[in-house]
């Protein structure tokens, strides 16, 4: 039993509510301490709370659910199903600005995403992408292309020229069904664009009526227009 200093009156004080407040107290102030630190960090390190939210699925954490799963399946079987090609690099190292850097370098149609390699490989069941099994370890990122296999592949060339990264691993892709190494990856670099092959087929298509004509001397004007007519509607297409 106590007294109050300013009425005396006698105030009892139990065991259980004293231990209570105190328990309370502490709770507060971790929740006070843990809320300035991420603060102070998100200040000194703001890659650091980038990276915390990429592995944890965002701030509201819905990709580590069952339903934010399964969300993500769906979207990679989306983006499969545009695909012509796809190859995954390790992304251990990489800050999160960096792999930004990346995404906005990339040719229209390509789309860069990090992602759990189970999740991907259960997108790819009974598809053409099954090729792509024995590359799904570690942590990796993964190109999904759907037309310039040949930009995509120069642009993560080109991205790590410009950071200066020599020690890369491509952990392979898969293209037509069949799985790609990384040498194969990076020998579709030196391929032709769709552009390139378009138009070496139209010149050599433009050269075909000039010869026939001269050789078996037959009206070439007609053909040419009609080969010419086609080749410029096809460039306008590609365009």
């Amino acid at each position: 039993m106590l007294f109050h200093p300013a009425v005396f009156v006698p105030v009892h004080i139990n065991t259980m509510t004293l231990y209570s407040s105190f328990f309370l107290l502490l709770v507060c102030g971790l929740f006070v301490l843990n809320t300035a630190f991420l603060t102070s960090l998100k200040t000194s390190c703001p890659s650091c709370t980038s990276r915390m939210q990429i592995r944890m699925g965002g701030a509201a954490g819905l990709k580590t659910t069952r339903a934010g799963k399964q969300q993500t399946v769906e979207e990679l079987k989306i983006l499969l199903e545009k695909c012509t090609m796809i190859f995954g690099v390790n992304v251990a190292g990489f800050t999160p600005n960096q792999l930004r850097t990346l995404r906005q370098s990339l040719p229209e149609g390509t789309k860069f995403m990090v992602t759990k390699n189970r999740l991907l490989k259960k997108a790819a069941e009974g598809s053409q992408w099954t090729a792509l099994d024995s590359a799904l370890k570690n942590e990796n990122g993964y190109f999904f292309i759907a037309d310039d296999l040949q930009g995509s592949v120069k642009a993560w060339q080109n991205f790590l020229k410009a950071i200066n990264k020599k020690d890369a691993i491509i952990a392979g892709g898969a293209l037509e069904g069949g799985f790609l190494d990384a040498s194969a990856v990076e020998a579709v670099a030196k391929m032709p664009s769709k552009i390139e092959l378009i138009t070496r087929i139209g010149v050599g298509i433009r050269a075909v009526p000039t010869k026939i004509g001269k050789g078996i001397r037959l009206v070439p004007t007609k053909i040419g227009k009609g080969v010419k007519l086609a080749f410029d509607t096809e460039s306008e297409k590609s365009d």
